[in-house]
């Protein structure tokens, strides 16, 4: 009995406050859907771009592209450093070798030194110049960009 009074009594106050009563029976009550909205074309392009598959492989293979070449780029740095302290070595000890021939040389003159000394002592600058000379052409041609053998990674 309690119940039916109850229930006339939020039945009567439902209809004098305009809203209308619903019962309560574990569901809520049905909204009506907002008409869908129709997103500008430069939205759905960024949505789109964002999260496609294709896109997102194309980043990925991009990035790998770039350190690939910060690698090359570094090696190629890294070469040249080599190759520029070499040389420097290199005109270092052939200028040793020059006076060192030279001297020879006077002394042979002199009658100081043997012919066997004197041709050593040549011997010996000529194969300096020349390791020179092969650190010079390789440098010339790592900054030219004359394409040697490739290098085998290892």
């Amino acid at each position: 009995m309690r119940t039916a009074i109850l229930i006339l009594c939020v039945g009567i106050f439902s209809l004098l406050s305009g809203t209308p009563f619903t019962m309560a029976t574990g569901e809520k009550d049905a909204q009506k859907p907002e008409p869908a909205k129709l997103e500008s074309l430069e939205a759905l392009q960024a949505k789109a771009l964002q999260n496609d598959l294709d896109i997102k492989i194309a980043e990925a293979k991009l990035r790998v592209a770039q350190l690939e070449l910060e690698r090359t780029q570094m090696k190629l740095k890294s070469r040249l450093a080599k190759l520029h302290g070499d040389l420097k070595d290199a005109l270092a000890e052939e200028k040793v070798a020059v006076n060192r021939y030279l001297r020879t040389e006077d002394l042979f003159k002199r009658g100081g030194e043997s012919r066997e000394v004197r041709d050593a002592a040549f011997l010996a600058f000529a194969k300096i110049r020349d390791d020179r000379r092969a650190i010079e052409k390789k440098l010339t041609d790592l900054v030219s960009g004359v394409p040697g053998e490739p290098e085998i990674e290892k």
